[in-house]
């Protein structure tokens, strides 16, 4: 329903039920509410992406190629999971638990990121990583919604994207080498 570009606002249980063949007490089974079923598909789409990922994010010696092929697998599959990523979007602006979530997803990336870029630049102060890791966590997710698109509608393809991502991360993890 949301590839289709049903609003999560305009899903209910019975709709969503009746999509799915099965009665709503089958659904209440399963979830307590709609919200735990985007947040379900959401974490599938999160795992996704940890999944193309990998340590990569985590090695000061990855190369500017294998950046680049992650970036690439990684996009091809929030594509896959793009109408999910907007639910989970669109929910946040009025569900505050689910705000909460995502914040703490984004969070989590940015820590990550953040070691990586002591790693990779061991002269940066631990609170210039961390902020540094913050900017390019919510940068590339916004990045991502925006210009890829919910349908691959957005302003650029998947490989022109992935370029631009790569030279931004390259670019701040290994500015030596630029």
């Amino acid at each position: 329903m949301l590839e289709r570009g049903d609003s999560v606002a305009a899903l209910t249980v019975s709709r969503l039920a009746s999509e799915a063949e099965v009665s709503r007490a089958t659904f209440y089974l399963h979830f307590p509410d709609k919200r735990h079923l985007i947040e379900a598909l959401h974490d599938s789409a999160l795992q996704d992406w940890r999944d193309v990922a990998g340590d990569a994010f985590g090695d000061p010696d990855v190369s500017r190629e294998a950046l680049h092929d992650i970036m690439v697998a990684g996009l091809r599959r929030s594509l896959d999971h793009a109408p999910v990523f907007a639910g989970i979007i669109e929910l946040a602006e009025y569900d505050p638990e689910v705000r909460q979530a995502w914040r703490e997803n984004i969070r989590a990336g940015s820590e990550a990121t953040a070691a990586w870029l002591q790693a990779c630049r061991p002269s940066l102060s631990d609170r210039a990583a961390a902020v540094l890791g913050e900017a390019m966590s919510w940068t590339s997710e916004r990045t991502v919604q925006q210009m890829l698109g919910i349908r691959g509608e957005g302003s650029c393809d998947v490989d022109e994207l992935a370029d631009a991502l790569t030279e931004i991360w390259w670019c701040v993890t290994h500015p030596a080498e630029t």
